[in-house]
């Protein structure tokens, strides 16, 4: 087939099969004596598929050439891969501590205001803060005392939710691409949540950890705020570039909220309670195919 159409089926332009062909990597099935005109063969879509499959994952075009000059066996790509993979961990640990840096930067100047002559130490902002990070996550129970905290000082009529949110089969992170990335995970998770209730403006507020991979919001504010905020911490964790924290897959939460109204006589674990059975729903809901998100008015 001609270039054109061979480009087409493989999602490629034909300047970029011009330029493969140019340096050597892959090379038309022959060329129309004719007319000079690259013909391409239907099979040569599996190595074309190869080529920019490694692409992709970042090795250089003449790391793949090398690796295609010879036979690809199992031990050869495996041990490229495996090279590859050791050194985008450093990269993604180098990409971490840089965001590190850059959320103390900002907390700094936020705080204290920019001062051209005044200089601030970033060296020592390390991973080791993001493991700070997860150890000082708030539990359960100082959940449960804000919360407590929040309704003694708010009237009746107010409005608050319990949002519970659980990452799905992230078990499978831990133990495929190692627990330093499910931490990466966690985290990210953690910084989403936080960064929903200041988005939505919500100022009475706490999160928890509540286990390894499940977290409970605690907010005060309007139904339909609420109910947003659950749906923007859903669908923003469906936009983590999981691949950049080191995840062989993308995954997901489903997420449970109840949103009731104060009252004189409130039980406020029976509304948390009712939180964790709202969960169960939305687990439910995606084994069955579902969105994964169940809320409930009391």
């Amino acid at each position: 087939m001609k270039i054109g159409e061979f480009a087409k089926q493989n999602n490629i332009s034909p300047k970029m099969l011009r330029h493969y062909d140019e340096i050597g990597l892959f090379s038309p099935g022959s060329i129309d004596t004719t007319n000079g005109y690259r013909v391409y063969l239907p099979e040569q879509s599996q190595k074309l598929f190869w080529i920019l499959t490694l692409k992709n994952l970042g090795f250089s075009l003449d790391e793949v050439k090398n690796m295609m000059q010879g036979p690809m066996d199992s031990a050869h790509l495996i041990e490229a891969l495996a090279e590859k993979r050791v050194l985008l961990a450093e990269q993604m640990r180098s990409v971490l501590i840089k965001s590190m840096q850059l959320d103390f930067l900002l907390d700094t100047i936020k705080q204290e205001g920019f001062q051209m002559n005044r200089k601030i130490d970033l060296s020592n902002i390390t991973t080791e803060r993001a493991l700070d990070i997860k150890k000082n996550m708030p539990n359960t129970e100082v959940l449960l005392d804000n919360a407590r905290r929040i309704l003694n000082q708010a009237v009746d009529g107010t409005t608050f939710s319990f949002i519970r949110i659980d990452l799905r089969q992230f078990k499978a992170i831990n133990d495929v691409d190692g627990y330093d990335v499910g931490d990466r995970v966690i985290i990210s998770l953690y910084q989403i949540i936080e960064e929903t209730l200041q988005q939505y403006g919500t100022s009475h507020n706490s999160v928890a950890r509540a286990g390894g991979d499940e977290f409970v919001v605690f907010a005060e504010g309007q139904p339909a705020t609420l109910e947003a905020i659950a749906h923007s911490i859903k669908k923003a964790v469906q936009g983590i570039d999981y691949a950049s924290l080191g995840c062989h897959k993308p995954i997901d939460v489903y997420v449970g909220s109840v949103i009731a109204t104060k009252q004189h006589d409130v039980h406020l674990m029976n509304y948390y309670d009712m939180a964790i059975e709202s969960l169960r729903t939305a687990h439910r809901q995606m084994l069955e195919g579902g969105e994964g998100f169940s809320v409930s008015r009391i």
